[in-house]
This record gives C-alpha cells, sequence and structure tokens, in this order.
C-alpha cells in the first residue's frame, strides 16, 4: 500500500540520504505522498512534475543555496508552503528566510512531532483546496500496515490494553500506535521521561510481532560498561583479546529472528554508534577478531529518556544514526499528561500490592486521596506511583487511606481543604476567544507558562509535556524575549 494520488504532495529537497529516507517515511504514515531532490535542478524538475503542495528545503542543498531557490519558487508558485530546514540555525538566517516568504524554520536534526505540528497547521489553512481534513494520528506507515487486518488490529490493541493501562485518548493512541507498528520490522525510537514504561513498550512491540516467538534481549546501555560495550553488543572469539578464553555471542546476533531492546541509547558511546549504525544499514556483524561478517535478522528498539535532537546538536550522538533509529517515532505519555487515569491505575496498583501483602488492611483510598494524588506531578511517573501504593499498602493501617496518610511531598501540592472538608480548585484554566488562532493560542499559553517559570525553559517544557528543543524553537519562531517576560 501507498499513499493514494489524491494525498498531499510534499517535496523533501536534502542532500543527506537518510534524512530523505527517514522524513519520506514519516510523511507516507501521515497520508502525504513524497518525492525527493536532492539539488537545484531536481527542485525545479520535481515542483513541475509533482506540483506539491508543501516543500522541506534545506538551506545548503549541496553546492546550492537553498535561500535562493526558495526566492526561485516563490517568485513561480507564490502560494506554494516552503519549510526551510538547516543544521546550523540562527535567527538571522530564520528572519532572512521568513522575510522571502518561508513558513517556517526547522533545524536539524528534524524532530518528527515538531514537523507534524506545523503540517498540521498547514493543511488546516489549505485542507479545502488540498482536500486533506488532517493528519493520520501517530498511526504506523501503510507498509506496516500490510499482512494485519482490521481485525488482528483490534485484537493486538485489546492485548495491549491488558499490560499498558489508561482509558485517556492519549492511552488509546498509543496502544493504537503499538499495535500497528508491532506488525512491521521498522525500528522503533521510544521516547518519554524515567517511568513511564518505555520498556513496557518496547516488550508490547515485540509480544504483539510477527517475531513474538524469538527472543527478546533489553540492553541497557547506561549501566554497560564503555569498554565492553562493543564485545557485549557484536561477540568475540577467543584469542581475540586478554580475556577471551572462548567464542561469545554477541547481543546483536542473540537476538536474531527476534528483538533487540537498547534502553538509554543516548548514552551509547560515539565510537559505538558507527558500529550500530553500519549493523542497521546491512545487518551484518563482525565479531572482535573475526575477519568474516555474519547476517542477522534482529529487529532493533531503543529508547532515551534525553532529547536526542539537542544531544546530535551538541556533537553527542550521531546525526545518521539518529535518523536510522526514528523510523517510527513513539512517545510515551508522562502521568501528568493523562491525570484522569490516576485514581484508576493507583487501585490496579492497590490491588496489585495486596495480592502480595494480603494482611494489609488497606482496601480503598479516600476521595480526599484520589484527589491528592490526582494533582500531584508525579516527577517519577507511573513508577512513582507504583512505589507510592506499595508503601501505603505497608504502612497502612485503615481500611481506606487518607489524606493524612500520603508522603509529604505530596500533600505539599494538595489543594487545601475547604471548611466542608473539600478542596479548592487549585489551577485555573487558560482560555482563549473562539476567533483565536492555533498560533496566537500557542504563542499566549507558551508566554504565560514562561511567566509562570520565570524563564525557566526547562520547567517551562515539562509543564507543557514537550522537549526543551520544541520550547527553543517555539521561542525563536514568536520572537519571544525570554529576558522581558
Amino acid at each position: 500500500m501507498s499513499a493514494s494520488a489524491t494525498s498531499p504532495a510534499v517535496l523533501i529537497a536534502d542532500d543527506d540520504e537518510a534524512l530523505l529516507e527517514v522524513v519520506s517515511g514519516w510523511f507516507r504514515r501521515w497520508r502525504f505522498r513524497p518525492s525527493l531532490a536532492r539539488n537545484r535542478a531536481e527542485v525545479m524538475e520535481q515542483v513541475e512534475r509533482e506540483r506539491p503542495q508543501v516543500v522541506l528545503l534545506d538551506v545548503k542543498l549541496g553546492t546550492d543555496d537553498g535561500v535562493e531557490i526558495l526566492g526561485e519558487l516563490r517568485a513561480r508558485l507564490p502560494d506554494l508552503v516552503i519549510v526551510l530546514t538547516t543544521a546550523f540555525g540562527t535567527i538571522d538566517h530564520a528572519v532572512r528566510a521568513m522575510q522571502m516568504g518561508a513558513r517556517d524554520y526547522l533545524t536539524k536534526p528534524i524532530e518528527s512531532e515538531r514537523l507534524k505540528t506545523l503540517l498540521q497547521e498547514v493543511v488546516e489553512e489549505i485542507g479545502s483546496r488540498a482536500g486533506v481534513g488532517g493528519l493520520g494520528g501517530t498511526e504506523a506507515s501503510a507498509e506496516a500496515m500490510e499482512g494485519r487486518s482490521a481485525n488482528d488490529l483490534e485484537l493486538a490493541e485489546a492485548q495491549a490494553a491488558q499490560v499498558l493501562l489508561g482509558a485517556h485518548p492519549i492511552m488509546v493512541d498509543l496502544r493504537r500506535t503499538i499495535a500497528r507498528v508491532a506488525a512491521s520490522d521498522a525500528e522503533v525510537l521510544i521516547m518519554g521521561e524515567s517511568g513511564t514504561g518505555k520498556e513496557l513498550v518496547a516488550r508490547l512491540i515485540h509480544q504483539l510481532s510477527p517475531h513474538r516467538e524469538g527472543p527478546y534481549i533489553a540492553v541497557n546501555m547506561a549501566a554497560l560498561p564503555a569498554h565492553l560495550a562493543e564485545s557485549q553488543l557484536f561477540g568475540f572469539v577467543k584469542g581475540s583479546f586478554t580475556d577471551a578464553y572462548r567464542d561469545q555471542v554477541g547481543y546483536c546476533e542473540a537476538a536474531s529472528n527476534g528483538t533487540l531492546f537498547l534502553d538509554e541509547i543516548g548514552e551509547m558511546p560515539l565510537e559505538i554508534q558507527a558500529k550500530l549504525l553500519r549493523f542497521l544499514e546491512d545487518r551484518t556483524i563482525q565479531r572482535i577478531g573475526e575477519r568474516t561478517n555474519r547476517t542477522v535478522s534482529t529487529r532493533v528498539v531503543s529508547a532515551t529518556h534525553r532529547d536526542l535532537a539537542e544531544l546530535v546538536r551538541e556533537g553527542k550522538f550521531r546525526q545518521d544514526l539518529y535518523y536510522r533509529l526514528n523510523v517510527v517515532p513513539i512517545t510515551v505519555p508522562s502521568l501528568r499528561q493523562h491525570p484522569q487515569d490516576i485514581p484508576d491505575l493507583a487501585r490496579v496498583f492497590l490491588r496489585r500490592q495486596l495480592e502480595r501483602n494480603p494482611n494489609s488492611p488497606v482496601r480503598d483510598f479516600t476521595p480526599e486521596a484520589l484527589r491528592c494524588l490526582t494533582e500531584y506531578d508525579w516527577p517519577g511517573n507511573v513508577r512513582e506511583l507504583e512505589h507510592v501504593i506499595h508503601r501505603l499498602v505497608i504502612l497502612g493501617r485503615r481500611a481506606a487511606i487518607s489524606r493524612e496518610e500520603l508522603p509529604p511531598e505530596i500533600l505539599r501540592h494538595a489543594s487545601p481543604l475547604t471548611p466542608s472538608g473539600g478542596m479548592t480548585a487549585s489551577t485555573t484554566p487558560t482560555t482563549f476567544p473562539a476567533s483565536t488562532t492555533i498560533r496566537e493560542a500557542t504563542r499566549q499559553l507558551l508566554i504565560e507558562t514562561l511567566r509562570v517559570t520565570n524563564g525557566n525553559v526547562n520547567e517551562a517544557a515539562r509543564r507543557l509535556g514537550r522537549s526543551r528543543a520544541w520550547v527553543y524553537d517555539q521561542v525563536r519562531k514568536y520572537g519571544i524575549d525570554l529576558a522581558n517576560l
């Protein structure tokens, strides 16, 4: 399956082959029809042939100047939406690009969610002309859907719901994405804060995949010493170094016909990143001390709580590997993004703990205790919630856990009790007039959040549930002066 001829056409103009491959995959998942160009001549040819509605244009396209190409395209096609990209973003570049008619300006490595948000805005603006109602969420690619019927997908989603709990739409979408992604062999990059359940997602992808009977091997790169990383990942032969007393199969080879989960991939040493990239490109490994290559069939799923795009900009993570791993990105939401699920999750964890501690008198929570749990930010996410429930079951002395029994860090964030015993509202939601555009609302919400956090970008990103890089991009986009909020 592929995007139909009626799908919106988009042209990706870049001389980076890895970026072309990955970003075109994103567009296909979002039901766009991508075409590719690697220089000015190809840009002009594809624009004439495909008539794209959107062009993603690199500022430096080989030996050609992307900004000059922008000017040519705007002169020929004034309504064409053009988004510039660059690995060397500056405010001056962005201002010049906007002045010449660019719709927006993205810095590399391109973040899929940032690009998707931008495209959604474009679709809303030109939807009636292009015949597009919106992007298809975070669905897996059409290619990943082949061989899996609607009934199979429903069954996979139901299986995922038994493990990945939560009725909030953001969790329903996550399970739907997992069910679709599992059917393919594409690399998956799972992103999310610590404690959100990234390894649970990786295991689900394996269990719902065609290779579920094969091995599932999880490796925490943060716990793997740098000097052992190569030998542990790729193996070695007897006598290849001092302590090599026998042949050793590496994780990549041991996971053949199954799934290799690389947790905390952002901690991988740069020299090992190059070897992993080579493995992902040709599916062969070479054990240390061996001259021949071994072909293996291993699906790689990776995860990180860090901002890999920022690490790429800092030179700590390879851009080509980032794109290779990020074929299908999945973001696991923080618990504060779906607080409505906290009461149900708390009760599920309570039941689990009572199975292990049957002599505990605890059986439920008071309404006030559940409100306090719901209001807390949970920086440790679901893992922290489970640990708190474990503690309450062990220390609890009454049938219902009360507000007073909760840990002090939770009570500090709770709304004060009213004289009637109820609780006052802790926040007032931000509202906008009906005529407010998405761009205006986004800018106002960002400014208000930055004011509340006294210009602390990290805290603003945490409260908004976005990455620090996204906040900086928006600050540049809307010309927000952090020093004068």
